[in-house]
């Protein structure tokens, strides 16, 4: 929330809002240091059109949405800059105090366009489906739809937009019903009918051009964060294009593909009802997840399905911690009514302590430790009797802070703590100092991690900087960017830093490769981070939720036993050959076509006959192609460069080609590419360094493809009001599974 520092009390009304509301908001008057946000709101008000140093950063954040609040009336708007005049304003000096915060809310959700009438029009569109039909969304002026319809070219219609002028109009009926009686409405409301369906139809027709198809309307864009949201809408566009026999449009069909050229998350599993989720877990097996909530129960769920398997009560009191031990054997917890317990989850049986609020806890792998921490920084260790019918505290020291504890191998458990300045890794359950080091320069920490077997620490300094160090060792620089306003901190035993941050959300530091990627996108800070002894999944914690991501997808793994790759420049099969010329040029033969393709050029065609304008830059990336391969029925073929880029390319039966994805998991050169099975694409890029991204041979030609791969990757289940955006052909053509509720708690 940035504004001047004359609107300090606007500026931290409408933070402790979006507080209340869940959202991590912080109000800044000073941006000459802070990198740019992906989102920001902008308090219009004279004295910040009048700073033009503000207003000349702002101008530079090209890559973020910003949200304007007009929290001061403004008496010559032309003195604002139009990078912020032609945006949507929500108008919080208004009266209409409900509105008003509804429309704050709602511009963190959708992206109100670049443009005040047509695109404002859209985006309540969407607003409206997202916010299950709110009848608060709709349109009475019929004024404003007109003027947008005259306010841009003509396009294709939108079944969403279609429906909401249509239930607008509806709305706009009853509403008259009520003022003029049943049968004057019936006289005059044929004619209201017809000239809202005109100008509704008339506005449909000029809503939109072939880049609001892809873009504005459906709100779909580059951004990752929700990518499979994109592919189903636009799966969804397509599906119903296809069955009204027209056309689907280009860009369309390019966004498509560019969504699923994004990694996805694989689901979101909270409670429908009273109860959120403060603890989740994952451990040896990737498929079961343990959770604690409000309700004082401890769950098992399946991340095949998204559904709740068993339920355990175990405490009248609401569950605020809880951890448990790899094997899901035993969980650790902390309930409202300051008691710790140890439960073993298949029998129920629970000991207990009295103790203060901890700020962490921890249980050993074995399940006989349980180690907790507090704000004052003292740690106590809980070890459960010999006969297990309660637990033995003692106290193991108190430090200035403890940055981080985890469960290691048998009894242990580590703790990272500060103690005079110095960085130590203590063995809670021995006492065993087994690291002490500072940073150099004289940097101090800001936050700090250790993984579960003991041997790698990772902490996030006051330079920046992201440090890392062998327990017992010193600690290095990365290189890599760590935002200093760090919420939470995970490494894991393969050295992968999991990082939470209001400026960059959740993200996955894979030392291997020097990477950083996005995972749990669908939201913008993580609480904690668990991740799967495999190391192949994540589950974060965020506001009452788990969120589950598929790390193979985002950092470096082994590649499989049987893999076949290609590592020169040129590959055939049949009737089909790609290699890289001299002449700097992409030479393919299939069947009766021979393609020279310019790397640097976007002029390769799609079957449809137009060029690819949703490639950014060039066909195949920056940097110069490096290697190609061909897959084992010589349908798709790829092209990898030495930036690190991949794309698939399929090769029609009739002799056309079209893109099929494009992937980029590093910033290096491609040396070998191969497929594992028909929905994996292996890529390396450097000497064993090996990346896994989801293949989508097959899409560029076959549509039935392209869904089933959507049908793949979608989440295990989708949340009602999720599920409610679409619509029912949509929800049956991709077979969206609904998430179940949550099942009933045993004793």
């Amino acid at each position: 929330m940035i504004g001047s520092d004359n609107e300090i009390a606007n500026l931290d009304g409408i933070v402790d809002i979006l507080r209340e509301r869940g959202v991590d908001a912080v109000r800044i008057t000073d941006i000459a240091d802070v990198p740019a946000p992906s989102a920001a709101m902008i308090a219009i008000s004279p004295s910040l059109v009048a700073d033009r140093r503000l207003l000349t950063i702002l101008r530079g954040w090209a890559d973020t949405r910003l949200i304007p609040v007009r929290v001061a009336p403004i008496v010559d708007t032309r003195q604002v800059p139009p990078f912020l005049a032609d945006l949507n304003w929500i108008l919080w000096d208004s009266t209409d105090v409900g509105a008003r915060n509804a429309s704050l809310l709602n511009a963190l959700q959708f992206d109100l366009g670049r443009y005040r009438n047509t695109e404002g029009l859209e985006a309540q569109a969407a607003a409206w489906v997202a916010a299950d039909r709110d009848p608060d969304y709709l349109v009475s002026d019929r004024k404003a739809i007109a003027q947008a319809a005259s306010d841009n070219a003509a396009g294709e219609p939108s079944a969403q937009l279609v429906e909401y002028i249509a239930a607008s109009a509806r709305a706009t009926r009853r509403e008259w019903w009520k003022r003029n009686g049943r049968w004057a409405f019936r006289a005059v409301a044929l004619i209201g009918v017809i000239a809202i369906a005109l100008t509704g139809w008339r506005a449909v027709q000029n809503l939109r051009s072939a880049n609001t198809l892809a873009g504005t309307l459906l709100n779909v864009d580059d951004n990752p964060d929700r990518a499979d949201l994109q592919a189903l809408k636009l799966g969804g566009l397509i599906d119903q294009q296809a069955a009204n026999g027209r056309a689907v449009p280009d860009t369309a069909q390019g966004a498509l593909l560019q969504a699923m050229s994004h990694p996805w998350d694989l689901g979101v599993l909270g409670y429908t009802k009273t109860a959120a989720i403060n603890a989740f877990i994952l451990g040896n097996d990737p498929t079961v997840a343990i959770s604690a909530d409000g309700e004082g129960t401890l769950a098992e769920w399946s991340l095949d399905t998204g559904a709740m398997t068993s339920r355990r009560q175990i405490s009248q009191s609401p569950l605020y911690l809880a951890d448990a031990t790899p094997n899901g054997r035993f969980a650790a917890t902390f309930a409202a009514d300051n008691t710790i317990g140890v439960t073993e989850l298949s029998s129920g049986t629970t000991i207990t302590a009295s103790s203060s609020k901890p700020a962490g806890l921890q249980i050993s792998q074995s399940g006989n430790t349980v180690a907790i921490y507090d704000d004052s920084g003292s740690i106590t260790v809980l070890t459960r009797s010999a006969n297990a019918n309660g637990l033995a505290p003692r106290k193991v020291g108190t430090y200035e802070e403890v940055f981080d504890i985890q469960g290691g191998a048998g009894e242990a458990i580590w703790a990272v703590v500060k103690d005079n300045d110095d960085l130590l890794v203590v063995n809670a359950t021995s006492n065993a100092v087994v690291h002490r080091s500072a940073l150099s320069g004289g940097a101090d920490v800001r936050d700090a991690a250790i993984s579960p077997s003991g041997e790698l620490l990772a902490l996030v300094g006051d330079d920046g900087q992201l440090w890392t160090a062998p327990v017992g060792g010193s600690f290095a620089p990365t290189g890599l960017p760590a935002s200093r306003t760090v919420k939470s901190l995970a490494i894991d035993d393969r050295g992968r830093v999991l990082i939470s941050s209001p400026a960059a959300g959740p993200q996955v530091t894979d030392l291997t490769a020097g990477t950083t990627a996005r995972i749990c996108a669908a939201v913008s800070v993580v609480e904690v981070f668990s991740v799967s002894s495999d190391g192949t999944r994540v589950a974060c914690l965020s506001r009452g939720v788990g969120i589950i991501s598929d790390l193979t997808e985002v950092t470096t793994t082994p590649k499989p036993t049987n893999l076949q790759v290609t590592t020169s420049r040129s590959a055939a099969l049949g009737s089909s050959s790609i290699r890289l010329g001299d002449d700097g040029m992409i030479h393919l033969v299939h069947k009766s076509i021979t393609a020279a393709m310019n790397p640097t050029s976007t002029s390769v065609g799609a079957p449809w006959g137009a060029s690819l304008p949703w490639i950014p830059g060039t066909i195949f990336g920056e940097g110069t192609p490096t290697v190609v391969a061909i897959n084992a029925d010589g349908s798709t073929v790829a092209v990898g460069t030495s930036a690190g880029v991949v794309t698939e390319i399929d090769l029609y039966p009739e002799g056309l080609i079209a893109i099929a994805g494009r992937w980029r998991p590093a910033n290096r050169a491609v040396t070998a590419i191969g497929w594992h099975g028909d929905n994996e694409l292996w890529m390396e890029t450097g000497t064993d360094v090996w990346w896994r991204a989801p293949s989508c041979a097959g899409c560029g030609v076959s549509t039935q493809r392209l869904f089933q791969r959507i049908r793949d990757r979608q989440w295990m289940c989708y949340p009602a009001d999720t599920r409610d955006i679409f619509t029912d052909r949509t929800r049956s053509t991709f077979d969206l599974h609904p998430c179940a509720d949550p099942i009933e708690a045993t004793s």
